[in-house]
Parts: C-alpha cells; sequence; structure tokens
C-alpha cells in the first residue's frame, strides 16, 4: 500500500511540473478494427519504452477533432497530463471514422451511445493491450458527457461538475471507468489517480 500511495504522489507531482516528464512525437495516428470497421483514433503516450498503464477516451457529442481538423482542447489537455503522469492515452474517433461530424443536435444519432460506442471503446481497449509498451491489465477508460454516457452500457458512474468520479471495471476488461464534464483540472486527476491505483488509496497531495 505504501508504494502505491507513494506511486500516486510521484503522478500527482508530475502534474504540477511542466516539462517533468517526457513526451514521445504525437498525437499519433492510428487504426484499428472494430469488427467491420476499421477506426481511427489518436494515440498520445510517454517517451520511454514502458510498458505503461494506459487509457481509452471516450469524446462527447461534439466530436473528437475541431473544425481546423486538430484534437479539442479539453482532449488534448487531458491527454498532455495523463501522458507526463505515465499513461498511454488513446482516443477513438468513433464519428469521423463513420464520415460523421458533430452529433450534439441529431435527434437521432446514428452512432449510439449504448451500442456503438461501447464496442468502440472495447476495441480500443484489445488493440492497445497488444501493444507492447502498455500494460495489459492496466487499461482504465474515460469519458466526456455522449462519450461517458456510453460507457453506461459497461458500467455505472457518475459526473460531477469538473471531476472525474467513476468505478471499478474490472470485470468487462478495464480497470476503472471515470467521466469528467470539463477540461483537466488538478482535483479531477487526482480523482482519477485513485481509480486507476485503488478506491482506497489516500492520494497524498
Amino acid at each position: 500500500m505504501r508504494g502505491l500511495a507513494l506511486l500516486a504522489s510521484v503522478a500527482l507531482l508530475a502534474l504540477s511540473l511542466e516539462g517533468q516528464a517526457a513526451m514521445a512525437a504525437g498525437p499519433e495516428p492510428v487504426e484499428f478494427r472494430d469488427g467491420n470497421l476499421t477506426l481511427k483514433g489518436f494515440l498520445y503516450r510517454p517517451d520511454g519504452p514502458g510498458p505503461f498503464p494506459a487509457v481509452v477516451a471516450m469524446h462527447n457529442c461534439g466530436g473528437l477533432v475541431n473544425a481546423s481538423g486538430t484534437i479539442g482542447t479539453r482532449y488534448r489537455d487531458w491527454a498532455l497530463q495523463l501522458v507526463k503522469a505515465g499513461f498511454v492515452v488513446l482516443f477513438p474517433d468513433s464519428y469521423g471514422s463513420r464520415g460523421l461530424a458533430n452529433q450534439c443536435a441529431v435527434r437521432n444519432q446514428p452512432v449510439r451511445a449504448d451500442r456503438e460506442r461501447v464496442t468502440d471503446a472495447t476495441a480500443a481497449r484489445r488493440w492497445l493491450q497488444t501493444q507492447p509498451e502498455v500494460k495489459a491489465d492496466r487499461i482504465s477508460l474515460l469519458g466526456w458527457s455522449n462519450g461517458a454516457t456510453g460507457d453506461l452500457g459497461l458500467g455505472q458512474h457518475a459526473v460531477a461538475g469538473g471531476n472525474a468520479s467513476g468505478r471499478s471495471m474490472s470485470a468487462h476488461g478495464f480497470r476503472s471507468s471515470a467521466s469528467a464534464s470539463k477540461r483537466f483540472s488538478r482535483k479531477a486527476g487526482s480523482r482519477f489517480f485513485r481509480m486507476c491505483f485503488g478506491p482506497n488509496l489516500e492520494v497524498r497531495q
């Protein structure tokens, strides 16, 4: 337990120190299969051979990329901070992979949160488990809004303001599940680390 507490303390310290941990060139475009569909996504990873714990990050109904084709600010912020703390981060592009744009105003969405988004998250996890730099039994799930709703197909969790909150997901192949409604914050990052390292872990500030 002391070892885990120390690991969490180091991770939280990394969140507050710019440039303390090196990041490999990224985001890196990747492709993987989801049944008959080729899913596109973006991968962020720390510098070095690993293996590292990983996060599957599910975008909201606005999509993963903005009008200029770059990853949205909130997603980039979370990715950069998680990479600094030693996580590989994979963003599956559920909409772009299917030729779709922003779906927030679409009443009957062709990509459903309780169906396609769930299979996309599972496909992303399985792909990460084949990567040599990833710890196959240390993959967590993070979602925003529509992406977080999709996680309900895998296990219940709660959304509380800008905080990340969630539960263990070991029965579904994920170590934990978390939702975040806003951009990265130290408090949200702290709660996410609690779930990754253990629900009873006392995280030192």
